[in-house]
C-alpha cells in the first residue's frame, strides 16, 4: 500500500492556520512514520505541524504563548536543549502541588511559576540562553519568598545556591560559623571529611568532637582571620 496523498490539503485554512504543503514525514517513539504538513499563520510565521494537529492548534506561538507544544515537538528544542527542558518541568512540578516533597516548600507558600513561562517552555528557553546559562550552573530565585520568573530568577554554582537557602546549616567553632562543607573548603579538607566525622563518628552528631579532631587547624585559621569571630563562643549543636 502506498503512501497516502495529503496534497489537497493544500490552501486549506483551519482557525488561523494555512497549509501550504506536505513536509517529509518523521517517526514518533514508536518507530512509526507521522505525517507532518508546511503550514502558515496569519501572522506570516512557518513551520512544521502534525497533520493529527492541523485544526486543533488555533494560532502559532508568536500570537499566543502556551500553543507552541507542537511546534517546538516539530522543532526537537526539547532533545537539543535537554537539560533546560529538564529544569524547565522541574520547576513547573515543584510549584504545582503534586509532588509530596515540594509541597510544604512551594505549592502551600504559594510559590508559583509567571504566566509568561508556565505557558511556554519557548519563553523560559530565550529566557534561559541569553542571561547567563551553562552546563555548570543551576537555577535559582533571587528572593525565596517570591516566585519563578524572569525578575527573579537568576543562574548560579551549586555552591552559591546552597549558601543562599534557608536550610542551610551553620556550626560554630571556636567563635567562627560556617556550614560544613564551607568549613572543609576553609580547612583544606576533602569534600565531605567533616561531614562524615560528624555524621558517621564514635560520637556522632557532636560539634566538640569535630572541634578536637581538627583543632589546629581551626586554631590556625581563626588566627589568620581573626574578623570572622562573634561576640560570643558559643557551640552551636
Amino acid at each position: 500500500m502506498g503512501k497516502k496523498d495529503y496534497s489537497y490539503l493544500i490552501g486549506e485554512k483551519r482557525n488561523e492556520i494555512e497549509c501550504i504543503g506536505v513536509a517529509d514525514r518523521r517517526p514518533n517513539k514508536s518507530n512509526i512514520l507521522i505525517p507532518f504538513l508546511n503550514v502558515r499563520c496569519n501572522c506570516g510565521l512557518e513551520y512544521e505541524m502534525k497533520l493529527n494537529d492541523f485544526g486543533k492548534i488555533k494560532k502559532c506561538r508568536g500570537c499566543t504563548q502556551g500553543v507552541e507544544s507542537v511546534l517546538y515537538r516539530g522543532e526537537k528544542l526539547n532533545e537539543k536543549y535537554k537539560r533546560i527542558y529538564k529544569i524547565y518541568h522541574g520547576m513547573k512540578r515543584r510549584c504545582n502541588g503534586n509532588s509530596e516533597r515540594h509541597r510544604k516548600w512551594y505549592f502551600e507558600k504559594g510559590i508559583k511559576v509567571c504566566n509568561e513561562w508556565g505557558k511556554s517552555f519557548v519563553s523560559f528557553l530565550e529566557w534561559a540562553l541569553s542571561n547567563g546559562y551553562s552546563e555548570t550552573l543551576t537555577l535559582d530565585r533571587k528572593n525565596g519568598e517570591l516566585g519563578y520568573c524572569p525578575e527573579n530568577c537568576r543562574w548560579r554554582t551549586q555552591k552559591q545556591q546552597t549558601r543562599n537557602t534557608k536550610a542551610r546549616r551553620e556550626f560554630n567553632f571556636k567563635g567562627v560559623s560556617k556550614s560544613l562543607p564551607e568549613w572543609e573548603e576553609v580547612l583544606g579538607l576533602k569534600k565531605r571529611e567533616i561531614i562524615n566525622s560528624y555524621y558517621s563518628s564514635k560520637y556522632p552528631k557532636s560539634v566538640e568532637y569535630i572541634i578536637k579532631k581538627y583543632e589546629n587547624k581551626i586554631d590556625a585559621y581563626i588566627s589568620d582571620n581573626p574578623h570572622e569571630l562573634v561576640e560570643q563562643n558559643v557551640l552551636r549543636k
